[in-house]
């Protein structure tokens, strides 16, 4: 996760979403083990947590925006129960800059 820098992955069963693992599942996982060497043995299932809010591809970046205003990491792009993309919060900021930015520009 670091190495791609991000900090949340979907978990898929058969294609569907069915958990997340965040950073944050997997410093819980080795609190609980005290034994850093146990976490790579451990299962996904073990540390995955409630899988993001979803969403359409035709969902507006305003509902996107208001689910990650809720506290929410990201939110999860689905079609037909299938993933294809996934929206941070820092997407969102970067495309309201990039409309403001043209604004201005006139």
């Amino acid at each position: 996760m670091e190495k791609l820098g991000i900090s949340q992955v979907p978990v898929l069963s058969e294609g569907r979403v069915v958990g997340c693992v965040y950073e944050a599942s997997l410093l819980k996982a080795l609190r609980r083990s005290r034994d850093s060497s146990r976490l790579l043995d451990m299962k996904v299932v073990e540390v995955m947590e409630e899988p993001l809010p979803m969403l359409s591809p035709h969902s507006s970046l305003e509902e996107a925006y208001a689910l990650l205003l809720s506290g929410k990491p990201a939110v999860l792009v689905v079609e037909g129960g299938r993933p294809v993309g996934i929206v941070t919060k820092i997407d969102v900021v970067a495309k309201m800059a990039a409309r403001q930015s043209a604004v201005e520009r006139g």
